[in-house]
């Protein structure tokens, strides 16, 4: 469990880095309403982060929740349009996942794949169920993203599977696997 937290916290650092970097190079370019929208914002995500930094486990409806804060604010900075499709069998509030286990996928999603579409972008966050599982998947219209970071080179991603390693040592019943699948551009629907 400590090995968990102590991983768990350098990906919040990370996220609030890049989070900070997105403000500056808004206040740079002289969008400084678009800055202080990003910004508050940006200080919701972070309060919610701060109160979940010591939990291990939130429920799936917090990280909903998260994202589709997240995804405001990066919808704020990069133009692009998104949804999020919840399967109706899916019980929010039973199951329970690692604080923000999304977030860096979508991060690269929007960042290697949508930054510079603009309104043309889109992203879509599919929570499904097979069978027992629950399966996330993320895609854009550039990339398709399904939630092995072998080839990917990010902190984000890395200390995701760091964080779902140590998850799994603790919790040998009940795995979350992580694999990112990058196919040929297939635009999404509108």
């Amino acid at each position: 469990e400590d090995k968990l937290k102590m991983v768990q916290s350098q990906l919040n650092p990370h996220f609030v880095f890049n989070a900070l970097s997105s403000i500056e190079g808004l206040i740079s370019s002289g969008q400084n309403e678009l800055a202080n929208q990003y910004l508050a914002n940006f200080s919701t995500i972070l309060r919610e982060t701060l109160k979940n930094s010591d939990r291990l486990l939130i429920s799936l409806e917090e990280e909903v929740s998260l994202i589709e804060k997240y995804c405001k604010v990066e919808q704020l900075r990069f133009g692009f349009n998104y949804n999020v499709s919840i399967d109706q069998s899916i019980n929010l509030t039973s199951i329970e996942v690692p604080p923000l286990l999304i977030q860096p996928i979508i991060e690269n999603a929007v960042k290697h794949g949508l930054a510079g579409l603009k309104a043309k972008g889109y992203l879509e966050i599919l929570l499904q169920r097979d069978v027992n599982d629950l399966v996330i998947i993320i895609k854009n219209n550039h990339t398709v993203i399904k939630t092995n970071t072998g080839t990917a080179g990010g902190y984000g991603l890395r200390y995701l599977q760091e964080r779902l390693d140590h998850f799994n040592l603790l919790n040998k019943g009940n795995h979350i696997v992580y694999d990112s699948l990058r196919s040929p551009r297939h635009p999404l629907p509108s």
